[in-house]
């Protein structure tokens, strides 16, 4: 029973995650549509770096709690998405652009797949 009302509080934290990551992705796409257009340019540079280090803390939270999941033994996942959620982690920049994400760790540039990693949460929940 204890086991059970755990797993509930992490997929109900799930399903959280992901529509915080979700209402940042569309937010992000909405202030791309107002480029070029009469808004404040100024104002819409500015709404779009809060969206994107909105994202970055959500990403990061989503892949802190996909970790958790695992570690207690909730779920598995393959070494691609083990990848995916340690470069968004320990990123040291992150990047929001044409509808990728892209991160960067004292590496260099480190592959993350967000939509692969959203794909991957909501896969869990319909499961």
């Amino acid at each position: 029973m204890a086991d059970q009302v755990k797993k509930n509080v992490y997929l109900e934290a799930l399903e959280d995650m992901i529509t915080l990551c979700d209402m940042a992705l569309k937010r992000l796409r909405d202030l791309d549509a107002y480029t070029g257009t009469a808004v404040s340019e100024s104002q819409v540079k500015k709404d779009r770096r809060r969206a994107v280090l909105t994202l970055e803390l959500n990403m990061a939270s989503y892949c802190v709690l996909l970790r958790k999941m695992r570690e207690n033994s909730m779920i598995t996942y393959d070494d691609d998405t083990r990848m995916d959620i340690n470069a968004v982690i320990h990123c040291t920049r992150f990047e929001y652009a044409d509808g990728e994400i892209s991160v960067w760790s004292l590496n260099g540039r480190e592959r993350a797949d967000a939509k692969k990693l959203l794909d991957f949460g909501q896969a869990l929940l319909n499961a």
